[in-house]
């Protein structure tokens, strides 16, 4: 058994690993194969289908978020970019039909690069063939991304807090009409 101060601090230890991972400089076995060391554990013990089932479950629906999603594709160009690994960007297509229907996509462990550095907007812009920035809205739960989003040109940028506010914002920006 472990404490959760023994758990934090293992999950501290993890995290250049984890960075590692959604760098796409492991895949998502050899990152199981990580874990297995770092917890002392074997195949036989923790076989790959649970972690995959532990890793991936933290990935939650969200109805609302999903209609929400839904009415932007209807209204708009949709381009996703992300910091995710192997897995959960195959689980978050198997599961929620949401990213595959996006017109272009691009992963932190596809290309190597991690929001909030500069050069994944910059190249998010060229491979979603955004000419200027100022056309772009970008839009995400973690302030620093949206900080650095602004700082390439992504103007109309805003952090997600909840649909409700998200909704909003689409509003006042001319994403969504009133209802």
């Amino acid at each position: 058994d472990i404490t959760p101060d023994q758990l934090q601090a293992h999950l501290a230890r993890l995290l250049p690993l984890m960075a590692s991972y959604e760098r796409g400089l492991l895949n998502g076995v050899a990152f199981y194969q990580q874990v297995l060391v770092h917890f002392n554990l074997t195949p036989s013990s923790y076989p790959f289908d649970d972690y995959r089932r532990h890793w991936c479950g933290a990935l939650v629906r969200s109805p609302a978020m999903e209609v929400l999603f839904e009415q932007v594709l209807a209204a708009r160009r949709v381009c996703i970019l992300s910091n995710t690994n192997d897995l959960h960007w195959m689980y978050t297509a198997e599961q929620f039909n949401l990213i595959q229907r996006a017109e272009v996509t691009l992963t932190s462990y596809e290309c190597g690069l991690f929001k909030p550095e500069p050069a994944i907007y910059r190249l998010a812009l060229e491979r979603f063939e955004i000419k200027d920035p100022a056309t772009a809205l970008f839009i995400d739960d973690k302030p620093e991304n949206v900080a650095a989003a602004v700082g390439v040109g992504m103007t109309a940028s805003f952090v997600h807090e909840s649909e409700a506010r998200t909704r909003a914002r689409l509003e006042e920006v001319g994403v969504l009409s009133s209802p």
